[in-house]
């Protein structure tokens, strides 16, 4: 676990590394620079802050590259530093105060004072051992300038985490009974912390200070200033009151989330502990007041409040917070000869590990002893604390919305100032104020930057959540459901997800794999052969099956091997045996159990039947091969293994050998025992796919979804999973690549095979290089069905690892040149141009292995690192991934993911962003609908605010004719009762029903959206100016060119015949450009479904017609010109200005932009993705 991070960055400066620790979970710092707090700056701070009316102190609040470099600079001594520049491996940068904190050296016993920080719940100490013989040696000298990154070498300084160094002592003695006393608990309790997992809830008014001094709001707050100024108190007020209101009510959703967060990590109940100067009966406390090294007493039904390590007893274990699934582990105390320390990653460790927030179903031990534990880890530490902490630092998503919409206002608030310099020689000739110069401007970027736009999208993104939950799925992170509508690749996890938990045994075949053994075959066979069948015992004991209750209860695939074994289990009192199982006259005692370990693809028993005893073992066939005789092994093995693979059987292979009497089961370890084994043939295990599965697949095909499967089961078996789910087309070949020995055994080779018609044809088995990078070439080039395994991806990494000289994965992002949309067809399109140099570049193997992950369709025998890591290449494609799974295996890859979606009703479950109540996988598919009709929303919305704001500022520059401008009223009317309601309607539209080859395009910049939202403005533009015209050529209208004098001061005029037909006409352009951008199919529902909106837009726009044709039936607050009431004949000709420009802007919108420049340019943005699956979505 001492990974060392990269320490160089693009800023160019030399960091000190971080050490990868045991404590962080996902949430790990990369590096740290030193920095010191300039005190001159200080000093400057104070008076600019002063001077400015402390708007300076507030832009340092926000702006924190302003902060980082105004008030700190670099330095390269530690003594020098006063705070330290985090760098996240999540991308987030912190500044975090430099604080010394006093630990024990546990090589010396001595306590030292060291220098650190504190950051995200956790504590990071400077180790710098050339310093420290330094002044061991007593010569202090300058402390070097900090040194350049380097791999494994502790004598370059680093930080690392504060963890208890249970992986520096020996087990042996972490398993001896030491009591801790007073000081000792006060000590560790400042050290490693308590056992309380504290998650602050701001009050309001801290919340109040926080949100209500950001630059949002202090835009909204100068603009109610200049707003007053200019008379609009109505309207003032009122926004006002809006934005506190939102406030309030955000405050409150975050107070829920938060609770929801603190009630998960709240786990306050009495503990028995045994401390020293305790009774033989140790003193109940509550659980938030233990530290690291405290001994507990554990007892059934328990919750584990801390990490601990097994001391004494052995238990069975729910781990479903950890794996999703509610099955029994088994957890046994610490030998009193392991003098290893304690390794996370060693399976053989972890049986005597327990996790935080994991329930105990049993209890077992010897002579009416007590179960112990030693407290290792606590708080935020712990296993259940680093998946708070997962929640509460939650990695930053890349939100393209933003960025785009970003992107557009540039263009827009160019066009914006262009206008408004336009007019400023008519405000010169209307003579208004120096101040109202400052106004006109204020009001361009008020229109220009819709404050309102952050509120509905937010808007929209709730009630999307909303209706996720009425189909049984939960979502944690609101953004996750637009970045839903821009997915285009689909993984599946296959046991659990695509097939059923259930799982059926078909039969076994014996040593010589020659005819399967049927359940037919078997009835045939005497009870008393069954019973003395070496199979038998296998099935009977190897297995993670337990008794509770009377009840079977484990793995489905566990309990129905036990069931067909027909021995019957039995619970045993003896500490030495953790079960026993019993059939005619044989009775078989397990000794030793090994677990099954996804990475190791196996598990493995010791029992003991009468005087002899037997290690068991069964796995994954391949893995099974590798540790039995080679003599064993039959000459059919792989010929068999492949037939019934093929058939989508799912085959464990069984293996077993005799103990001899010199083998003590009780301290044999796990490589030991498991080698030099005889091989006992296969078990053949059906597990069938859930009944909606394969339409669900077909039906997100038919959408342009890609989907894959990655699975860790055995690749042929999963291949037939994918061509029986409608992943692969069964009518097509489909090549098998695998990674094998050399001939030299000295290095790996590529293996291809092609799959045809249930048989297999060798394609390469060269140990040549190159020759199997060109094979790979061409499939990729001819679009050809793949199915890899884990092997083939540790094959390239290794390659890597090689030309790098590095022994860690390579970071795709330090190549992020070679996938970048310039260089995208040099990367995709391989069939333009074989790379056939004998020596290839990094860059060029990096890109094969790229392409041949983004083209394979199935991953098998992949580990849990490897599933994330498949997610993390696609991802550095620029493509946009999804992953679904239900076990502890795949919550990497649901956390890699651009959405995550988990079945686990269970705290792993909460890293995922959605979690689903129903085992469908239809939940995918309604979680993408439901993505793509998010996203169209917010686009809409984007859209209509945009033409809103511009609409009020056009009628502001048209009204500028005549010295005009909108009314109190008028400004509040169009804002609260007409645009927003407009805009909280459109939404809660709800998705379509079937997904469609397209993604909603919000890249604003782009030339199909510019002329969408300009064309709208010219239009509705023009209109206003032909009205203002039409007006001026009327004989009754006396125009002004004058300001009115009000309070002393002279502002524009409220009140007018341009000021009211400018008004009313647009009034319907907010209903017509609600309704032209509105997009139905393929994304949602028609808008008359949408029965709110439809009203609405009804209702409204029948009222502003008549409002227009007879100005007398107005809302006497419209302040419509009187002299306007009776002139029937020009509100005519107002009448059909409007309609016309309205219907232009419809017709112009739906018929001409959307079918030949918008949802073309969807066909085009997945042209080559759809034609992939045309021809299998046709057959």
């Amino acid at each position: 676990m001492n990974k060392v991070s990269d320490s160089k960055t693009s800023e160019g400066r030399q960091a000190v590394i971080v050490h990868a620790s045991n404590v962080e979970g996902g949430c790990h710092v990369k590096e740290v620079f030193l920095l010191q707090i300039k005190t001159s700056r200080i000093a400057l701070t104070i008076l600019l802050s002063i001077l400015t009316g402390f708007l300076f102190a507030l832009f340092l609040r926000w702006s924190f590259k302003l902060r980082k470099n105004f008030l700190y600079e670099k330095v390269y001594q530690m003594r020098d530093a006063t705070h330290f520049l985090v760098c996240n491996e999540d991308g987030t940068e912190l500044i975090e105060n430099k604080v010394e904190f006093k630990l024990r050296n546990w090589k010396n016993n001595q306590v030292e004072v060291q220098i650190g920080f504190k950051s995200r719940k956790l504590d990071y100490i400077y180790h710098n051992q050339k310093e420290k013989k330094q002044q061991e040696e007593s010569k202090i000298k300058d402390e070097e300038n900090i040194i350049q990154n380097s791999q494994y070498d502790n004598s370059i300084p680093y930080f690392k985490a504060v963890e208890y160094p249970i992986c520096e002592i020996p087990l042996s003695q972490m398993s001896e009974k030491q009591y801790l006393s007073e000081s000792q608990v006060s000590e560790f309790r400042k050290e490693y912390g308590s056992c309380e997992k504290k998650i602050e809830i701001p009050s309001i008014f801290e919340f109040l200070i926080q949100e209500m001094t950001s630059p949002f709001y202090f835009l909204q707050y100068a603009s109610v200033v200049v707003w007053f100024m200019q008379n609009y108190i109505q309207f003032s007020v009122i926004i006002i009151s809006v934005q506190f209101s939102i406030t309030i009510f955000n405050y409150i959703m975050t107070r829920v989330s938060l609770l929801k967060i603190k009630k998960m990590a709240l786990l306050d109940h009495q503990v028995r502990v045994f401390r020293e100067g305790s009774t033989e009966q140790g003193q109940l406390i509550d659980s938030k007041y233990l530290v690291t090294g405290d001994i507990i007493e554990l007892e059934e039904k328990m919750t584990i409040p801390c990490d601990c390590l097994l001391i004494q007893g052995e238990l069975l274990m729910n781990e479903v917070s950890l794996t999703g699934e509610s099955i029994p582990i088994p957890k046994v105390s610490i030998a009193s000869n392991e003098n290893l320390p304690f390794n996370y990653d060693s399976v053989d460790h972890k049986k005597h590990y327990l996790f935080d927030g994991t329930v105990i179903f049993q209890t077992k031990s010897s002579q009416s002893s007590k179960i112990l534990a030693k407290v290792v880890r606590v708080g935020f530490t712990s296993f259940k604390g680093q998946i708070l902490r997962s929640i509460l630092y939650p990695r930053p998503t890349e939100f393209d919305f933003v960025k785009n919409s970003l992107l557009f206002f540039i263009g827009f608030a160019v066009l914006q100032f262009a206008i408004y310099l336009a007019r400023v020689p008519k405000m010169y000739d209307i003579e208004i104020s120096v101040i109202t110069y400052f106004y006109r401007l204020f009001d361009t970027l008020t229109w220009t930057l819709p404050p309102f736009l952050p509120i509905f999208q937010s808007l929209s993104l709730s009630f999307a959540l909303m209706r996720l939950r009425v189909h049984n799925i939960f979502g944690i992170e609101p953004q996750k459901t637009m970045i839903a509508g821009k997915i285009t690749y689909m993984c599946f996890d296959k046991t659990g997800t695509l097939t059923t938990n259930g799982i059926e045994v078909n039969g076994y075949f014996d040593e010589n794999l020659g005819k399967m053994i049927t359940l037919d075959d078997l009835k045939q066979q005497s009870l008393e052969s069954i019973a003395k069948s070496i199979h038998f015992k296998l099935f009977a004991t190897c297995h993670g099956a337990y008794l509770m209750n009377g009840q079977l209860v484990g793995d489905m695939l566990d309990i129905e091997m036990m069931k067909y074994s027909q021995f019957k289990l039995e619970n045993s009192s003896d500490i030495s045996i953790k079960f026993k199982a019993g059939f005619q006259d044989t009775k078989l005692e397990v000794l030793q159990m090994f677990e099954f370990d996804s990475s190791l693809q196996r598990m493995s028993t010791i029992v003991r039947d009468q005087g002899k005893k037997y290690a068991f073992l069964k796995g994954a066939p391949e893995m099974v091969k590798e540790l039995c005789i080679p003599s064993t092994i039959p000459s059919n093995f792989t010929e068999k293994l492949n037939v019934l693979s093929l058939k989508g059987f799912r085959i464990l292979g069984l293996s077993y050998r005799e103990l001899n009497e010199n083998e003590n089961p009780q301290a044999m370890q796990r490589q030991d025992l498991e080698k030099n084994l005889n091989f006992l043939g296969f078990l053949v295990l059906e597990n069938k796919l859930k009944p909606d599965t394969a339409d669900c697949i077909q039906r997100l095909k038919e959408g342009g979804i890609e989907c894959k499967i990655i699975s860790g089961d055995n690749p042929l078996t999963t291949l037939q999973t994918g061509s029986e789910c409608n992943i692969l087309d069964e009518n097509n070949k489909v090549y098998f690549i695998d990674a094998a020995p050399c001939s030299n055994a000295l290095r790996s080779k590529l293996v291809v095979q092609k799959v045809e018609n249930e048989h297999i044809e060798m394609v390469n088995n060269s140990d040549e290089q190159e020759r199997s990078f060109e094979i790979l070439d061409q499939l990729i080039a001819n679009n050809e069905q793949i199915v890899i395994t884990g092997k083939v991806l540790d094959y390239f990494e290794k390659t890597f690892q090689m030309m790098t000289g590095s022994e860690t994965e390579i970071e795709l992002c330090h190549y992020s040149h070679l996938f970048s949309n310039k260089n995208k067809n040099t990367k995709l399109n391989t069939e333009t141009e074989t790379l056939k140099s004998f020596n290839r570049t990094l860059e060029e193997k990096l890109i094969l292995y790229c392409n041949l992950i983004v083209n394979t369709s199935i991953f098998a025998r992949m580990r849990p690192e490897q599933k994330r890591r498949i997610i993390e290449i696609l991802q550095s494609q620029h493509l946009r991934v999804g992953m679904i799974g239900d076990g502890a295996n795949d919550c990497e890859a649901i956390k890699q993911g651009d959405i995550g979606i988990s079945f686990a009703a269970a705290d792993a479950a909460l890293t995922a962003p959605f979690s689903s109540n129903d085992d469908s996988i239809k939940c995918v598919e309604t979680i993408l609908l439901d993505g793509r009709a998010t996203l169209t929303n917010n686009i809409e919305i984007f859209r209509v605010i945009i033409i809103q704001n511009s609409l009020k500022f056009m009628g502001c520059v048209v009204m500028m004719e005549e010295a005009q401008n909108f009314g109190d009223f008028q400004f509040t009317y169009l804002s609260f009762f007409c645009g927003m309601p407009l805009m909280a309607l459109l939404a809660i539209s709800r998705p379509n029903k079937k997904l469609s080859p397209h993604i909603p395009d919000d890249k604003f910049y782009k030339l199909p959206n510019q002329i969408s939202i300009y064309s709208q403005i010219l239009i509705y533009s023009i209109s206003l100016i032909i009205g203002c015209i039409v007006l001026k050529a009327q004989p009754w209208h006396t125009p002004t060119y004058t300001l009115e004098e009000f309070q002393g001061v002279f502002i524009f005029r409220k009140e007018g015949a341009l000021n009211s037909i400018v008004f009313l006409m647009i009034n319907l352009f907010y209903m017509s450009s609600g309704f032209s951008y509105f997009i139905s199919s393929p994304f949602k529902l028609k808008i008359y479904r949408n029965y709110l909106l439809s009203i609405y837009l009804l209702a409204y726009s029948i009222y502003g017609i008549i409002v227009i044709a007879r100005p007398e039936h107005q809302i006497p607050d419209f302040l419509i010109y009187k002299q306007l009431h009776d002139k029937y004949d020009f509100m005519g000709y107002i009448l059909l200005i409007t309609l016309v420009a309205c219907s232009s802007a419809i017709i112009i919108e739906d018929f001409i932009i959307k079918k030949f420049l918008i949802f073309k340019e969807f066909s085009i943005q997945n042209f080559i993705h759809y034609t992939k699956f045309k021809t299998a979505v046709k057959q």
